[in-house]
């Protein structure tokens, strides 16, 4: 039996690796099966590629990367203890050990898929819940095309096929989340600090109010650290009247206190309600009808599928929902039609990193150095060499 110390040392493993799997190695070797895992065997490694739609390309890749971990006992092991410790040991041993190290973790023995295959791994059974609950297996393959598409983001980072998103992809194994047509929705609740009334005659019309206490500024954006409040936000609701600083039409806070009458209005969305997160895979356009479509497949598929799970409505934060967007790109164009499917409004803590991410490639790229080849990329540029800062949103549809 190889022992943690033996494979630590030969894997070269971070001393904070042992906070994570020594304390139940022993117990996950008494599970784990002769020779390598069966989730880094041929017949797994093809159906995975297969159902995933990996290129051909990142097939080899992959393929090389799982005959590393049969070839190599250390390898092996190590990707079992994580598979055993997320999917197999009880609720006491995960409290002993955690089974995924952070994203930015080094691979070990740079295999650049060990940490996805584990968490992979648990494919036969994800199967199985899918025809328990009836779900179409063309949903299950483009619920794991993500997959793919991760792989081909590590590829453009960095040169050569991995994937460094196993935190994201436990998601899609346990599952709480679907791909359905362009957009991806996952279990959730609202965490966000706002009520949402609904007008009882009118349905379609949303007033969001964030609660009380929280600094805004002049622009109608929550303050970051370094900035000076306008206002502090009020927010007051009784049997008569709603009152406090609601969220205007375009998407930002009013610095003015409104007051609308409760026999109108109808608390819509309150803190912990049940919610569909919605994400935005990367890879195809946002093309409007696309988008309306997707939405339209979830209103029908959760309560055909999960009939408990009775949501509120659709949630989502992204750099895609910044109303400042409006000010640079023209009212048709892919990204201002997806904004007018939701009611945006202001993200606690909104900054620019993930549209520099998203836009840039890389965040942490210094202004002198970013890409300035489409129409996008030079506006948001143009925003942040003008003094401004851009601002993460979020948007909300009942």
């Amino acid at each position: 039996m190889i022992t943690y110390a033996e494979c630590a040392q030969r894997l070269s493993l971070p001393a904070s690796a042992a906070e994570h799997w020594e304390a139940t190695w022993d117990e996950s070797s008494v599970a784990m099966p002769r020779g390598a895992p069966a989730f880094v065997q041929d017949d797994f490694i093809d159906d995975l590629c297969t159902l995933s739609g990996l290129g051909d390309d990142a097939r080899a890749a992959l393929r090389c990367a799982a005959a590393q971990i049969r070839r190599e006992p250390c390898l092996a092991r190590l990707a079992w203890q994580v598979h055993w410790l997320l999917y197999l040991a009880s609720p006491e041993q995960r409290r002993r050990g955690k089974a995924l190290p952070p994203s930015s973790a080094d691979q070990p023995a740079d295999n650049a898929f060990l940490y996805a295959l584990a968490v992979l791994g648990d494919l036969p059974r994800l199967r199985r819940y899918y025809r328990h609950h009836h779900i179409d297996d063309q949903v299950l393959a483009d619920t794991i095309h993500d997959f793919a598409i991760w792989t081909d983001d590590f590829f453009h980072k960095n040169g050569r096929y991995g994937c460094s998103t196993w935190q994201w992809l436990t998601h899609h194994l346990k599952p709480d989340l679907f791909r359905l047509g362009r957009l991806q929705f996952q279990f959730s609740r609202w965490k966000y600090p706002y009520r949402v009334y609904q007008h009882r005659l009118e349905p379609q019309q949303l007033a969001i109010f964030p609660n009380a206490g929280l600094p805004v500024n002049a622009e109608g954006f929550f303050c970051q650290e370094h900035e000076a409040a306008a206002v502090t936000t009020r927010f007051q609701a009784d049997t008569t009247t709603i009152c406090g600083n609601a969220v205007t039409p375009n998407g930002i806070i009013n610095l003015e206190p409104s007051t609308l009458p409760a026999s109108d209005w109808c608390c819509a969305i309150a803190p912990n309600d049940l919610m569909l997160a919605m994400h935005i895979p990367a890879g195809e356009a946002l093309a409007p009808d696309a988008c309306k479509d997707a939405l339209r497949q979830a209103r029908l598929f959760f309560p055909r599928h999960f009939p408990d799970f009775r949501f509120k409505g659709f949630c989502c934060g992204s750099w895609l929902f910044d109303p400042q967007l409006g000010g640079y790109l023209p009212p048709d164009s892919n990204i201002m039609q997806f904004q007018t499917l939701f009611q945006l409004f202001p993200a606690l803590g909104g900054n620019d990193w993930q549209i520099r991410e998203r836009v840039f490639g890389d965040p942490m790229l210094s202004l002198d150095a970013v890409p300035q080849r489409s129409s996008l990329q030079r506006a948001v540029l143009a925003h942040i060499r003008a003094g401004k800062a851009w601002r993460s949103g979020c948007a909300v549809v009942v």
